[in-house]
């Protein structure tokens, strides 16, 4: 969408997100701050951090099930493991890369995070729980450096 394509009617939130969208960027541009639709640019951008928040969550949280099943089924080690190790380690760096504040964020989530990665690696496992630590054994900068 470019200056000249945006119409005098304002598209809805609620009608055409992408439409609604590209409209806000082109009111953006143009400065015309009266006609931007504040509360809803408002939620989407708390929205935004918060979808970057978890996504760092999430492939924390593979990453470490990943580190889990390593260390405690090294009989089963395959390269398919490794490969994910360092595809969620290349992600996590691209986001940090992207937005480095959400460094201080890995440490505020990785208790919650190692607690959920335990859960799934003794499922994957079939390792009891209880047998992996019930505190992260890694710092970041093992989980986030490879070896």
């Amino acid at each position: 969408m470019t200056l000249a394509d945006i119409s005098e009617a304002v598209p809805r939130y609620e009608d055409d997100f992408v439409l609604w969208a590209e409209t806000q960027a082109v009111l953006l541009q143009r400065r015309q701050f009266n006609d931007l639709d504040i509360a809803n640019l408002t939620e989407e951008i708390a929205s935004m951090v918060g979808h970057e928040r978890r996504a760092l969550k999430h492939r924390l949280e593979i990453l470490l099930a990943h580190l889990l099943k390593c260390e405690h089924q090294p009989d089963h080690h395959t390269r398919s493991w490794d490969s994910t190790i360092i595809e969620q380690r290349e992600r996590i760096a691209d986001i940090l890369a992207d937005s480095p504040s959400l460094r201080a964020h890995l440490s505020d989530v990785l208790p919650r995070a190692y607690q959920h990665a335990a859960k799934i690696a003794a499922a994957q496992t079939g390792i009891p729980r209880f047998s992996f630590p019930k505190d992260c054994p890694y710092s970041l900068a093992e989980i986030l450096e490879p070896t």
